[in-house]
C-alpha cells in the first residue's frame, strides 16, 4: 500500500467515527485514546467513588457500621457509663498531636506523637479502661473483616468488570481472618515488644550500680533496636492502607502482607504519597456530595411533610411514638453516610494497593489472586 493510499484509509476511518481498533499507518499502529488511558494508572483511581456505591459493598459497610454501633451500645449497657477520662481519649489525643506536628513540620513533636500513639496511649487505655479497650479491639476486629470483604468485592469488580455477590466476599474475609488480623496487629505488637525489651534493658543495665557502665557500652545496640521500632512505626503509619488489600487482592498471609506493604512504600514512596493524596481529595468531594444528598433528603422530607400541617392540638402517646419513629428512621441517612465513608476507604485502599503494586513490581492492576472454591463474579452488571 502506497503512502497516499494509507493516508486516505486513515482519513476514511476517522470520518467514519471513533475507532474501536487501532488504525494502521505506514509507520505501524496508531493507538486510540482508550489505549492511552489504559496505560495510565492515576485515571483508574477515579473509580473509587463509584466502586464504593456498589450495592453489595455499601450493604456490607452499613452492616459493619450498625453492628459496631450495636456492640458499643451493648457494652455501655453492661459496663455502665465510662469513667472520666473517656475511653479512647488517650488515642485521640495522641493522634491529634501527631497530626498537628506533621502539619507544622515539627519533627520533635511528631516523634513524641508517634511514641504516644503506638506505645503510651494503648498501654494507658488498657490500664485505665481494660473492659472498654477489649471491647474496642473486638469492634476493630469486626470492622477489619468488613473492610477485607469490601476490598475483595472491589478488587473482583475492578479486575473482571463483573459485580460479585456479598456472600463470596464475606466467605473470603472469614476464610482469611488470621491473615487480616495478623497483618494489621502484628507490626503494632512487635513495636510494643521492642518497647518492652528496651524498658527491660533500662531497668537492668541503666539502673543497677556496676551494670550501668555495661549498659552505657551496650547502648548503641539499644539504639539499633529503637531504630527498628521507629521504622516499624513509620511503615505502619504510612503503609497501613496497603495491609488489608494485600490479603484481599493477592491472598497474602500475615508475613507476606507486611513485607509487601513495607517494600512497596520503600520502593515508591512518592507514588504512595501522590496516589493517597489524590484518593483523599476525591474521597472528600465524594463524601461531601453524598452528605448533601442524604441530608437534603431528610430536610426535604421533614419540611415538606409538615408544610400543610400545623402543630398538634394536644400531645398524647401516639404523638410521642410517632416522633420516636420519625427520629429513628431519620438516623438511616446518617448510617448510610458512615457506611459510604467505610466503603470508600476500603475501595480506595484497594485501588491504592493495586496502583502502587504496579509501580513497584510491574504487575497488572487487574490481576488478582483467585479464591479457591468460590465463584465470585457471577452477575454481569
Amino acid at each position: 500500500m502506497t503512502g497516499g493510499a494509507a493516508w486516505r484509509l486513515g482519513m476514511s476511518r476517522i470520518e467514519a467515527g471513533p475507532a474501536t481498533e487501532p488504525v494502521a499507518t505506514r509507520h505501524g499502529v496508531m493507538l486510540t485514546a482508550q489505549d492511552l488511558i489504559d496505560d495510565l494508572v492515576w485515571p483508574k483511581l477515579f473509580q473509587a467513588g463509584s466502586l464504593a456505591l456498589g450495592a453489595s459493598r455499601l450493604g456490607l459497610a452499613l452492616f459493619g457500621v450498625v453492628l459496631a454501633r450495636a456492640l458499643w451500645a451493648l457494652g455501655r449497657m453492661v459496663l455502665g457509663p465510662p469513667a472520666d477520662p473517656a475511653p479512647g481519649a488517650a488515642l485521640r489525643g495522641a493522634g491529634g498531636e501527631l497530626a498537628g506536628a506533621v502539619a507544622a513540620l515539627d519533627a520533635p513533636a511528631a516523634a513524641r506523637g508517634m511514641y504516644d500513639l503506638f506505645i503510651r496511649a494503648p498501654v494507658r487505655e488498657f490500664a485505665e479502661h481494660p473492659a472498654w479497650a477489649t471491647l474496642g479491639v473486638l469492634v476493630v476486629t469486626l470492622l477489619l473483616l468488613v473492610v477485607c470483604a469490601i476490598a475483595r468485592s472491589a478488587a473482583v469488580r475492578f479486575a473482571t468488570g463483573r459485580e460479585p455477590g456479598w456472600e463470596a466476599a464475606v466467605a473470603f474475609a472469614l476464610g482469611r481472618w488470621r491473615s487480616v488480623l495478623g497483618a494489621v496487629l502484628a507490626p503494632v505488637l512487635l513495636v510494643l515488644v521492642i518497647a518492652g525489651l528496651l524498658a527491660l534493658f533500662g531497668l537492668v543495665f541503666l539502673q543497677l550500680t556496676g551494670l550501668n557502665v555495661v549498659g552505657g557500652l551496650l547502648y548503641p545496640l539499644a539504639l539499633l533496636l529503637g531504630l527498628l521500632g521507629a521504622c516499624l512505626m513509620g511503615a505502619v503509619l504510612v503503609g497501613h492502607p496497603l495491609l488489608v488489600p494485600a490479603v484481599a487482592c493477592d491472598g497474602a498471609d500475615t508475613i507476606d502482607a507486611v513485607q509487601r506493604a513495607g517494600a512497596y512504600v520503600l520502593a515508591r514512596p512518592l507514588r504512595v504519597a501522590l496516589y493517597a493524596a489524590l484518593l483523599a481529595a476525591l474521597g472528600l468531594l465524594a463524601l461531601f456530595a453524598v452528605a448533601v444528598v442524604l441530608l437534603l433528603a431528610v430536610h426535604l422530607t421533614g419540611r415538606a411533610g409538615q408544610s400543610w400541617s400545623g402543630p398538634p392540638a394536644r400531645q398524647n402517646w401516639t404523638d410521642d411514638l410517632t416522633a420516636w419513629l420519625v427520629g429513628l428512621w431519620s438516623l438511616i441517612p446518617l448510617g448510610l453516610l458512615w457506611a459510604y465513608a467505610l466503603s470508600y476507604w476500603s475501595c480506595a485502599s484497594t485501588l491504592l494497593y493495586l496502583a502502587v503494586r504496579r509501580a513497584a513490581d510491574g504487575q497488572e492492576m487487574r490481576q488478582i489472586a483467585p479464591a479457591r472454591g468460590v465463584v465470585e463474579a457471577a452477575a454481569v452488571p
